[in-house]
């Protein structure tokens, strides 16, 4: 019912009423930050909300549903490598045999949830070269957030990435909005984006922003192995759809990833 920059607009922007009121009331104003960490939690909001949309849908238009599950398993892996990178956080061997088991794990529920009937081709350099950016922007976006060198609280940081992400979203979100047909937005559509607003932009960012300058960041993307995880769990719950025993297998390697790590 809406495109996607129409819808990018509208979440950012209504998320927007709620937290800055919030943030204003609770914390007494905006945190007061340097140049610099205001620049790094705009570039955050450009890379997780604006590249890696543009990226990935792109990118799934030269390449097949397999070839990009395959290609963003690697999220993890390449968490660690750019946290070895930027902040000097060298993965041990145990938490490389950790990101290992991860990207296998999820490897394993992508390649298990693909479209047989797909006739794209899986081999367009294209196609790879705009997956592969999805997951390095998307990779900034969920490590940027310890860069910023002033104390800055999980729901000011929140608020900052998410008027940041209306504002790279108010020129396209502003041209689509002319084809949106309004009689299209019923109530499933009108929950599906308040759902968007509270527990997506919000809840999620919020947590995350709070979890992630409290552990490595290695550890920090091996988590996101258990975004895959979680959509399998909840088609079988919600859905009702069919769980095979290479779902759990895969499930169990994310997990045991994930432990492996965390267990320091």
């Amino acid at each position: 019912a809406l495109p996607v920059y129409a819808a990018s607009l509208l979440r950012f922007g209504l998320a927007s009423l709620v937290i800055v009121p919030l943030v204003l009331h609770l914390e007494g104003g905006l945190p007061r930050l340097s140049t610099r960490s205001w620049g790094v939690l705009a570039l955050q909001a450009l890379f997780g909300s604006f590249g890696f949309t543009v990226l990935l849908l792109y990118g799934l238009r030269f390449s097949s549903p397999a070839a990009a599950g395959v290609v963003t398993s690697t999220t993890p892996a390449c968490m660690a490598l750019l946290a070895w990178l930027a902040f000097g956080e060298r993965p041990s061997r145990r938490a490389w045999v950790g990101i290992g088991l991860a990207v296998g794990g999820v490897l394993t529920l992508r390649l298990l949830d693909t479209d047989p009937n797909s006739t794209m081709s899986a081999h367009s350099l294209l196609g790879f070269g705009l997956l592969l950016g999805a997951v390095l922007v998307e990779s900034l976006f969920l490590l940027l957030r310890k860069a910023v060198r002033e104390p800055v609280s999980p729901l000011a940081a929140t608020a900052a990435v998410t008027v940041f992400g209306f504002g790279w979203s108010l020129l396209p979100g502003l041209w689509e909005l002319g084809a949106v047909n309004t009689s299209a937005m019923g109530p499933d559509v009108l929950l599906a984006l308040g759902y968007y607003v509270l527990f997506i932009t919000i809840g999620a960012y919020f947590l995350w922003f709070d979890g992630v300058v409290r552990v490595s960041a290695v550890t920090a993307g091996v988590f996101t192995g258990i975004m895959p995880l979680a959509a399998v769990a909840s088609s079988a719950l919600v859905l009702n759809e069919p769980l095979h025993a290479g779902h759990l297998a895969g499930c169990a390697l994310v997990v045991t990833g994930i432990v492996c790590i965390a267990r320091k």
